[in-house]
C-alpha cells in the first residue's frame, strides 16, 4: 500500500512538473501583460461599439418612430381626397356573424343567376384547359 502511495505521489509530481514547463514555454511564446493590455483594449472597443449601437437604434427608432394616430389621420385624409366615406361605406355592412345554425342564402334575380351560371361555366371551362 505504501508503494502505491508513493508511485501515485510521484506520477503527480511529474505530471505537474510537466505542466509547470508547458505554462514557462506558453509566457515565453505569449507576453501575459501584452495580453492584458489587448484584452483591456477588446473591451474598451467592445463597450463604444455597443454604445454606438444603442445610439443608432435610438435613432433610427425615433426616425421610424409612427403614431398609430398620425396613421389614422393620414388614411382618413388620404380616404377624403379619393372621395371614399369608410363610415358611409361600412353603415349598411352587418354588425354580427350570422349565427352557425342559420344558412346564408343570397338572393339573385333569375338575370343575375343565369349570369352567375355562365361565369360559373367559363370558370369550369378555363379550369380543364390547363
Amino acid at each position: 500500500m505504501r508503494t502505491q502511495l508513493v508511485a501515485s505521489q510521484h506520477t503527480m509530481m511529474t505530471g505537474i512538473q510537466n505542466t509547470t514547463k508547458v505554462t514557462q514555454a506558453m509566457n515565453k511564446a505569449m507576453d501575459p501583460q501584452k495580453m492584458q493590455e489587448t484584452m483591456r483594449n477588446f473591451v474598451m472597443e467592445n463597450e463604444k461599439a455597443g454604445m454606438t449601437e444603442e445610439m443608432m437604434d435610438d435613432a433610427l427608432g425615433d426616425a421610424f418612430d409612427v403614431d398609430s394616430e398620425e396613421e389614422d389621420e393620414v388614411v382618413e385624409k388620404v380616404m377624403q381626397e379619393i372621395g371614399l366615406d369608410l363610415n358611409a361605406l361600412m353603415a349598411d355592412a352587418p354588425n354580427k356573424a350570422p349565427a352557425a345554425s342559420e344558412p346564408v342564402v343570397a338572393e339573385h334575380t333569375p338575370q343575375e343567376q343565369q349570369q352567375l351560371s355562365d361565369q360559373g361555366k367559363d370558370l369550369l371551362s378555363r379550369l380543364e384547359a390547363l
